[in-house]
Formats: C-alpha cells, sequence, structure tokens
C-alpha cells in the first residue's frame, strides 16, 4: 500500500538491492520456497527476540499482543508485480495499563531496533499471485496466520523466564513449531477453499466420501501431491445463471503448496537461536 513507510533509509536500500532484483528466470517454486522459508526463518528470529525481551525485563508481564496489517514496507513494487512481506503482518504489544506500541520501540540498542523492525519491514517484488495466496491465508484460512502469529508471540511473552537475560530456548522452540504445524494446516486449508466448492454434489478430486460431511469439506486431509487439485478453479455462479463464472486460482493454490512443502518438517535451528543471542542487546 502506497502508505506504508520505510522503517530506514538503509534498510530500504539494502532491500532494493537484495529483494527487488528478482531474476526472471528463477521459477516460480524456487520464489515460493525462498518466500516460505524467508517467512519461517524470520518467525524463528521474532520469537527469539521477544523471548529475550521478556527475560530482560524490557516487556512486562502480562503484556498481550496483537497482529495488525502490515505498516512498514521497504520498497514499492515494480510495475506487474506486488510487495510482497515475508511476516503476515505487524505485531503491536499492549503493556499492562498502557496503549499498543510497536515492540521494537521498547528496545534502548539502536542495532536491536533496526533488525527487530526490519523483519516487519522487508519484502519481496513478487507477481502478484504471491501477495493474493499470501493475503488469503493471513485472513481467511482457519488458523488464520495473524490469529496464529498473535498466538505464538503471546505464548512467549507468557513464559516465565528461566533466569534473568537468559533466553528460555526450550518455550521459544515450542512456539516455533506450534507456527510450523498450524501454518501447515492454514496453508491446507487455504488451498481447500480455493478448489471448486460450488458444486457439492461433484466431489473434488483428491477427497473420499469419508473425509467429507454434507456441505463440508475437510481441509487438513486434502492430498495436495495429485496435481488435478491445483488446477481446479473456483466457480462462483450458481448452475444456470447465465453460465458459470469461473475465477482461476490454480496459480493462488500452486504457490500455497509450494509454501506447504516447504514449511513441513522446519525445526527452529541451535544456530540461529545462538546468533540472535550474539547480537541482542536491550
Amino acid at each position: 500500500m502506497s502508505d506504508r513507510k520505510t522503517h530506514s533509509a538503509q534498510a530500504s536500500a539494502d532491500a532494493t538491492f537484495s529483494e527487488r532484483t528478482v531474476e526472471r528466470v528463477v521459477s516460480d517454486v524456487e520464489l515460493a520456497n525462498n518466500h516460505a522459508i524467508g517467512r519461517n526463518r524470520r518467525i524463528g528470529q521474532l520469537l527469539c527476540m521477544l523471548g529475550l525481551m521478556r527475560a530482560c525485563d524490557v516487556i512486562a508481564p502480562k503484556t498481550r499482543c496483537r497482529v495488525v496489517g502490515a505498516r512498514l514496507q521497504d520498497f514499492n513494487s515494480q510495475v506487474g508485480y506486488e510487495a510482497a512481506h515475508y511476516m503476515p503482518g505487524q505485531l503491536l504489544l499492549q503493556p499492562p495499563g498502557k496503549g499498543e506500541i510497536e515492540p521494537w520501540v521498547l528496545l534502548k540498542d539502536a542495532t536491536s531496533r533496526d533488525s527487530m523492525a526490519t523483519l516487519f519491514s522487508r519484502v519481496q517484488d513478487l507477481p502478484a499471485n504471491f501477495n493474493k495466496a499470501d493475503s488469503y491465508a493471513e485472513k481467511y484460512a482457519k488458523p488464520a496466520l495473524k490469529c496464529l502469529l498473535t498466538t505464538v508471540c503471546q505464548t512467549v511473552i507468557d513464559a516465565p523466564p528461566v533466569a534473568t537475560k537468559v533466553l528460555n530456548v526450550a518455550v521459544v522452540k515450542g512456539a516455533y513449531q506450534q507456527w510450523i504445524t498450524q501454518s501447515c494446516i492454514a496453508y491446507r486449508a487455504a488451498i481447500n477453499r480455493k478448489i471448486d466448492i460450488a458444486e457439492l454434489d461433484d466431489l473434488p478430486p483428491a477427497t473420499t466420501a469419508e473425509t467429507v460431511e454434507p456441505h463440508l469439506f475437510e481441509p487438513h486431509l486434502l492430498n495436495t501431491v495429485l496435481p488435478d487439485l491445483l488446477e481446479r478453479a473456483v466457480r462462483k455462479n450458481p448452475k444456470g445463471q447465465n453460465g458459470p463464472t469461473v475465477w482461476d486460482y490454480s496459480e493462488q493454490t500452486r504457490i500455497l503448496g509450494h509454501y506447504l512443502r516447504a514449511s513441513e518438517g522446519s525445526v527452529l535451528g541451535d544456530r540461529l537461536v545462538r546468533d540472535v543471542q550474539a547480537e541482542f542487546k536491550p
């Protein structure tokens, strides 16, 4: 969106160089894999930073959090492309008795502030269907990625530190695993909602009678390996009303499928945790 601000001129310049220059020969599979892996990595970094802020008493006990629409953006997209955020939204914290604030405002160290803010400002210059796939998973999947990010961040904030200035690694890793498990469910749910569900008499591909109740499809049991699943379009007009109007969501479902496969089995590695711990200063 045009009203979003950049975090800093340097962050914008770095992102323009590293994220906007997209090789046109790179396949959508590679772009989707990079985007999903980049999202998961930033979620892991954020959870580590929140845990350290909690351990250093930068975040007060009983602080609440929620995720809203993105507020920062490194750069505007090129014609025909859209700036797709890695993070599913902007995290806000509400300390007890106070208003909502962006989490990096609580940090005194300039480097740590910039590192956290850049997690939310960084975007990739990608074809429009990537942003559409992201937006659908963020808002309308069950669980929606925005709600899921709120949940895992709240888990880290609510957990008592193991000691002063010591990261509760077990809690952070558990929250990250929850993110991976539930985000994979969200991608499956988003794929399911984008296949043809207008004609309930005809089961969509990869769906069996045992997994379907009347007028309800079970999104978690779809077999996304079958190629025809990702070729389906969504029909909005009922039968007999001037013919079917079809919106072709096949590209978006492919992208969501790539996100799913790139995320499955992901774990928060010890090296990433150590790197965040080494660089973080409150």
